[in-house]
């Protein structure tokens, strides 16, 4: 057989088969199921290797994460860079003075016991990783910047390959899970 055929043939079982596949998405959860894994496993041990903290503490520096891009987002979109400098510029001060964050608001949040919570900020403010402001609250502290960076571009890369590891099928199967009702 001339290779020239064969590879069409090739192309065209393996057309079909990706067409089956697409009619039926969902016998394909295994893929999607096994990426989705992998990047979660991978994530939590980043965090143990690079930054050296319990997951629960690295969650909580979520919090404080999220509580100041959603405040900064009001008033200013901003990019990597800028964000790394506003935040070394300690620009949480200004920009939370009105919306504090507490270590009650922040257990809550993540359904905590309050004195769990209490002792895992302690710990990261006696890192200089946090800090506590009698105006703003919970912010970020001088270490802060100098600690997650790095993760932060490791976590971009991880996000980055776990969606480019997704095929269209697994993303079809993901869009089919949307739809069930839970």
């Amino acid at each position: 057989m001339h290779y020239k055929v064969f590879f069409f043939m090739l192309y065209l079982m393996k057309d079909a088969q990706l067409k089956k596949k697409l009619d039926n998405p969902d016998q394909e959860f295994s893929d999607a199921a096994y990426h989705t894994v992998m990047f979660l496993v991978d994530h939590f041990r980043t965090i143990k290797e690079e930054l050296k903290i319990d997951y629960e503490s690295f969650i909580i520096l979520q919090v404080v994460n999220s509580h100041w891009l959603y405040n900064k987002n009001k008033t200013e979109k901003i990019t990597w860079g800028q964000t790394w400098e506003k935040i070394g510029l300690n620009d949480a001060k200004s920009t939370l003075k009105k919306k504090k964050l507490s270590i009650l608001a922040i257990a809550e949040i993540l359904q905590l016991p309050q004195e769990t919570s209490r002792r895992k900020i302690q710990n990261l403010i006696k890192k200089k990783i946090l800090k506590k402001d009698k105006d703003s609250g919970i912010i970020y502290g001088e270490n802060f910047v100098n600690f997650h960076k790095s993760y932060s571009a490791k976590f971009a890369h991880q996000v980055a390959n776990y969606i480019l590891t997704l095929s269209d099928i697994d993303k079809e199967f993901f869009k089919n899970l949307l739809k069930l009702k839970i």
